[in-house]
């Protein structure tokens, strides 16, 4: 009997062998997934990062009867964040012939460097795109951000490929839009994403350009 032998039929005896494959078992689980949450409730869905150029990223219209119309002013909200304490801030509204929306950032303490005052603002209330300032600033921990549109005038998201449906943030160097891999959920006409964001910039709720050929093109 060889050596490796004789020591692993005494491991065997004794149940150290069992224990170590436990072990070396249960540390590949944690090595492959380290940042694992602790609830075992699922995402309700998780999207593969994905760049798209302007001329295919389609942002949602809310209402597509209304077509696209930006405002003569952007609407904005803005709130003193404090570094040290953190904080929220909020803008919603709704189109007059059917549909809303709700933007909302929340601060952790210390996710800023310093006190900032920080904006939401929307230059077209009838398509998911925002502004969020001041541009460039970045934060120290994930800033949870979270969208919700309701689009009972547009139940199809008309133009969008839907399995490419993401929050996406605009990156000027690259000229593309960047999937954030947001958690995206649909409750009937309601649509809500919700991620960490890294920065300030230009966000927005839409996806890849539907490519399907229309009824009557062969």
């Amino acid at each position: 009997m060889s050596r490796f032998a004789a020591v692993r039929r005494v491991l065997k005896g004794t149940g150290l062998l069992v224990s170590l494959a436990g072990l070396l078992l249960a540390g590949c689980s944690t090595l492959t997934n380290p940042l694992a949450p602790s609830d075992s409730a699922a995402p309700a869905r998780t999207l593969r990062a994905r760049t798209l150029s302007p001329a295919a990223f389609t942002p949602i219209t809310i209402n597509p009867a209304r077509g696209k119309r930006p405002l003569p002013k952007p609407l904005v909200a803005t709130q003193h964040i404090t570094a040290a304490t953190g904080g929220a801030l909020d803008l919603s509204g709704a189109i007059p012939t059917g549909g809303s929306f709700a933007y909302s950032l929340s601060f952790p303490a210390g996710a800023l460097s310093e006190d900032t005052d920080s904006s939401i603002s929307v230059p077209d209330d009838n398509e998911a795109v925002v502004e969020l300032l001041p541009h460039g600033v970045r934060f120290n921990a994930p800033v949870h951000f979270e969208v919700r549109v309701d689009v009972t005038a547009n139940p199809n998201l008309e133009g969008i490929d839907q399995s490419t449906l993401d929050a996406y943030w605009y990156n000027n160097l690259m000229g593309l839009w960047v999937g954030q891999e947001a958690q995206v959920q649909r409750e009937g006409s309601l649509i809500t994403a919700s991620v960490g964001l890294g920065h300030f910039s230009r966000y927005a709720l839409g996806g890849d350009k539907n490519k399907k050929k229309s009824k009557g093109h062969k």
